[in-house]
Parts: structure tokens; sequence; C-alpha cells
């Protein structure tokens, strides 16, 4: 006996966009390999946040308090700094990230040095 629920997700077309980015970006920036983009950051988890930022727009969230405009994404990064460079970002999307990926690949035995993870404490 099946039961079938109906579901509708949230958004899907927005996470189809960010599953497309997040290839495309591998692909370009890190050889498609997300273990070459953990390397780069040397196991430092603020360099991996970073990292994360500058291949991912869809992590860089931020609100524009001259707007009062809510949380925001988007890949067109340099033309929303140069609009209103009081931004305020938020980098807990890149932070879970890192943490999540630290905890999913063993803990102390990852790429990911866990004195580092000050910057995922929440």
């Amino acid at each position: 006996n099946t039961v079938s629920v109906a579901y509708e997700l949230p958004d899907l077309d927005i996470r189809c966009k960010l599953l497309n980015e997040l290839g495309e970006r591998l692909i370009k920036m890190h050889n498609g390999s997300a273990l070459q983009m953990i390397s780069k950051a040397d196991r430092s988890a603020d360099r991996l946040v970073a990292i994360i930022l500058e291949t991912l727009p869809g992590f860089r969230d931020y609100i524009d308090p001259a707007t009062s405009a809510g949380p925001q994404r988007s890949d067109d990064w340099a033309s929303i700094v140069e609009r209103s460079p009081q931004l305020v970002h938020f980098y807990k999307r890149a932070q879970i990230a890192t943490a999540d990926l630290w905890a999913a690949m063993g803990r102390g035995r990852t790429l990911i040095d866990s004195s580092t993870l000050s910057c995922c404490n929440f």
C-alpha cells in the first residue's frame, strides 16, 4: 500500500536556478569539483565562507535599509554594491554550509580545521 501525498515544493524555479548555478560555477571555477573548492580554503572556515560567497551568488543574502527591502539574493553583485553601498550583508547561508560540510565530512578529520569554525557559531 502506497500513500500518495501531493506536495508542491515552494520556489521550484528559484531552486532549479540555484542548482544550475552551483553546477556551472563549480565547473567554471573549481574544475567541477566541490572537494577542490573546499580544499582551496586551506582548512580555514573563514576562507571557505569567502570562497562560497565568491563562487555562489545565491549565498549572498543582503538587505537594503534605504529601501527597506527584505532579504535579497542576486548574481549581479557589482551593480548592487554600486547602487547601494549601505547594504547590510548576511553570510549565514555560507556559514551554515561551511558548518554542514565540516559535520558531514567527519568533523575533526576533514578538510576544514575545527579551530577556524568560530565564524559559523550561532
